[in-house]
């Protein structure tokens, strides 16, 4: 009897010592330049479609805010490289960005990210990467009114996003109200500015550039880590095994299977 109760208390011991699983999100809705997303990165088509996987814990997306002060999603920076439309997409009106459509084989239209967060389930996150910069005059937009278009449609959801930005300045204006990370491409930004502003939650990085070592120095200091730029099926294993918080997939329905496969 003593026999059986040692082992039952080992094996719960065990269990508890087990690492909690990546959480895994679709990157750009179900992935970003990559032939198995299906349908173009940020349409409304893509983010449906990644939010359906079994187990998915959300998505991530690219905001930009419209010369009317509504949050579209859109990634690059000037308009013509992905869609219709011509110039940033900061310096056009709602009016002007309605009717266009993605260059792309399901011509899929560009979408508000209002029209997206109904598709949210219980237990998942939208990731809004805010784009703060205005390709047309080459300058960051009002980033004032960025977060009052952020806190006007958010203000009942805010535990249904976490903010992702790369403007330092724009950390103290959001982290009143959201959780926000800070994306950058060095260990030391990233190291300094969470020194600056404690009140962070984590940070975002490449996934070539983060090293196991990283990981875990944010996580002591009691840090979400997310890791992005991930396709093949050897990197996303590559990179879960480094035990990120979350991990931005390129191919999220791979990325869950592999996931599932390691617990």
């Amino acid at each position: 009897m003593r026999y059986l109760l040692l082992i039952f208390v080992l094996a719960a011991c065990q269990l508890q010592e087990m690492p909690t699983p990546v959480k895994v999100f679709g990157h750009a809705g179900n992935g970003l330049d990559i032939i198995k997303s299906i349908y173009h990165d940020n349409s409304k088509e893509a983010i449906e479609l990644a939010l359906s996987l079994p187990d998915i814990d959300g998505v991530e997306v690219d905001v930009r805010m419209s010369a009317d002060g509504t949050l579209w999603l859109y990634h690059e920076n000037t308009l013509e490289a992905e869609s219709e439309g011509q110039g940033s997409l900061s310096a056009c009106t709602d009016l002007q960005l309605a009717p266009l459509h993605y260059k792309s084989l399901h011509h899929e239209r560009l979408v508000r990210l209002s029209e997206v967060l109904p598709l949210i389930k219980p237990g998942q996150q939208f990731l809004l990467d805010l784009k703060h910069w205005n390709a047309t005059s080459a300058s960051a937009v009002d980033l004032m009114r960025f977060k009052n278009a952020l806190l006007a449609l958010l203000q009942n959801q805010s535990n249904c996003v976490v903010l992702i930005t790369n403007a330092s300045s724009f950390v103290p204006l959001l982290t009143p109200h959201f959780n926000v990370v800070f994306e950058s491409g060095s260990r030391e930004e990233l190291h300094a500015t969470l020194m600056k502003y404690p009140q962070l939650r984590g940070v975002v990085m490449r996934n070539a550039a983060l090293s196991e070592a990283d990981v875990r120095a944010f996580k002591a200091q009691g840090k979400w880590v997310f890791a992005f730029d991930v396709r093949a099926s050897s990197s996303q294993k590559k990179a879960l095994l480094k035990g990120p918080s979350s991990l931005l997939s390129d191919d999220p329905k791979e990325a869950l299977r592999i996931r599932d496969a390691m617990h």
